[in-house]
């Protein structure tokens, strides 16, 4: 039977049946990011006592209880997420292992950009992010010529840490707790491996370069195009919606590939 969810932002409120009843509602309070841990309550209108979610150290969900402190359901999981214990049949709970959504019938998880598969640690798809890089850890410097590739597996959950980081929507990983928009100082663009294609990208100034002649990217330099990259990164950290804010980033990303490829 299909099930339609009301969200505020990403977090689901209520599910209904097809009829349009309220089949299920959750109260949720303050999160570690991304909705994990978030969940206080399931209120089921059918008549089901009210229950109280219980969390462990990586915000996964350990049990629910009564109001009077009773266990419902316990859950326990192997570093990636694997559920170790068997669901009983009147156990209708779906948010297991991070405080995702799971599909027992696919055997995945929901993480808001993509599908994570526990039994082989993997998502099914691509980090919507690409190939993500940091400054040189020895300079700080930050600049194209000067950056340091992080992790090209675009597939691999948490960096193969799962003991000590979450991903918060499946784009990136991060030790639990800290602030999900900002872990990590801004992720720089990944370098492009694309030959040019005839578009211009937005925004990118005419180069100043007048020593050494055009530069080899069309006429915009490696440090100009990251001057406009940061620009527009700064300006992602004002969005408010989680969505947006994910959506900004990659705008910007890729609109630095382009700008580095001289389109």
């Amino acid at each position: 039977m299909p099930t339609d969810y009301l969200y505020d932002g990403t977090s689901v409120l209520v599910e209904r049946d097809a009829s349009g009843n309220t089949t299920k509602s959750y109260t949720r309070g303050l999160d570690f990011g991304g909705g994990i841990g978030s969940i206080i309550a399931e209120n089921n209108p059918a008549g089901a006592a009210v229950e109280y979610y219980n969390y462990d150290d990586l915000g996964s969900v350990s049990n629910l209880t009564t109001s009077i402190g009773a266990t419902v359901s316990s859950y326990s999981y192997d570093a990636f997420g694997n559920l170790l214990n068997s669901q009983a049949g009147s156990d209708t709970n779906k948010y297991l292992f991070s405080t995702k959504e799971f599909d027992s019938r696919a055997g995945l998880y929901y993480f808001g950009a993509r599908y994570y598969d526990p039994e082989i640690g993997r998502w099914l798809t691509p980090d919507p992010l690409g190939i993500t890089t940091e400054p040189d850890k020895y300079t700080g410097e930050a600049n194209v010529a000067n950056i340091v590739r992080v992790n090209d597996n675009l597939y691999e959950y948490v960096e193969n840490t799962p003991l000590t980081n979450v991903d918060y929507w499946g784009y990136q990983a991060a030790p639990i707790g800290q602030p999900p928009m900002s872990m990590n100082p801004p992720l720089q663009p990944p370098m492009s491996n694309n030959p040019p294609i005839s578009q211009t990208p937005g925004g990118c100034p005419p180069s100043n370069n007048t020593n050494n002649g055009p530069s080899a990217n069309g006429g915009f330099t490696p440090e100009e195009c990251k001057t406009i990259y940061d620009a527009e990164l700064a300006a992602c950290f004002s969005e408010t919606d989680e969505v947006r804010f994910w959506q900004c980033r990659e705008d910007a990303h890729e609109s630095y590939q382009f700008c580095l490829a001289g389109v």
